[in-house]
């Protein structure tokens, strides 16, 4: 079960950033991450030893990435937040 402040922070974060659309956060940390995903292929591609050692470390690629799409998503919403109460 969540904390209640926590809870509490999350509804009057929702209701102060209402102007700015959840969307496009995800949408700017996805590009970021999608990028990156591009990039990493091809570091990927030169060095596996085999297509199996290849899917591993895609794999793993890929869990790195999806743990760091929300770290980022977070962040950017956090900087936001910090924004928009400095004005």
């Amino acid at each position: 079960m969540k904390d209640p402040e926590d809870q509490i922070r999350k509804i009057i974060r929702e209701e102060f950033m209402r102007g700015v659309p959840e969307f496009m956060l995800r949408q700017a940390t996805d590009d970021c991450t999608e990028r990156l995903r591009q990039h990493i292929k091809r570091f990927i591609a030169t060095r596996a030893e085999n297509p199996t050692h290849s899917r591993e470390l895609l794999q793993l690629a890929n869990e790195s990435l999806a743990d760091l799409d929300e770290e980022m998503y977070a962040l950017v919403e956090d900087k936001l937040w910090s924004f928009l109460q400095q004005t």
